[in-house]
């Protein structure tokens, strides 16, 4: 009797989480098609909102809320392993979509033209430069050698250049 009662939470739990992910993608998509009108930048953009798992994550639901049916118990327990999932694999893949909307047109061309690596490697890139900066605190000179092997860096990865650094952090064009 309490096999059932286990069963049916689990499958609801599966349909509620299911229908929150559909709620958020209809949102994102929303939001998406207000900022822009081209097709293929809308789906970058939401490509690099959800990165390549999303698919997998609804598939994984689906796949569980069947598993509930008759082995509640297991489907239970990867319930609670999709969050560490999502927080691995959907965090590599994601970039913050403000910090994209900040960007001019070009820049934000040039950001979405890169492969799922390269703007994970990039992301990369900024964390390590925010880094620096945070832990060089008052020390102009180390605030500038964190910008000058950062720009170099990019430069070197991604052809991405300073002018083009510049815009994107809103730094001065001349020092």
């Amino acid at each position: 009797m309490t096999e059932d009662a286990i069963s049916a939470t689990v499958i609801l739990y599966g349909l509620l989480y299911l229908m929150i992910e559909f709620i958020f993608r209809w949102i994102a998509i929303d939001l998406i098609h207000s900022k822009y009108s081209n097709k293929s930048d809308m789906q970058r953009v939401y490509y690099s909102i959800y990165g390549k798992h999303n698919n997998q994550q609804t598939i994984l639901n689906i796949v569980l809320i069947f598993l509930a049916l008759f082995l509640p118990k297991i489907a239970l327990f990867l319930y609670l392993a999709i969050p560490i999932r999502s927080f691995l694999t959907i965090n590599d893949d994601r970039t913050d979509f403000k910090e994209v909307e900040k960007m001019p047109s070009q820049g934000i061309k040039t950001y979405l033209d890169m492969s799922g690596k390269d703007r994970v490697d990039f992301q990369k890139m900024i964390q390590r430069y925010r880094r620096q900066v945070h832990l060089s605190g008052s020390n102009q000179a180390l605030k500038e050698k964190a910008w000058n092997d950062f720009v170099q860096e990019s430069k070197k990865s991604f052809n991405i250049s300073e002018d083009q650094l510049k815009n994107w952090f809103n730094r001065p064009r001349h020092r």
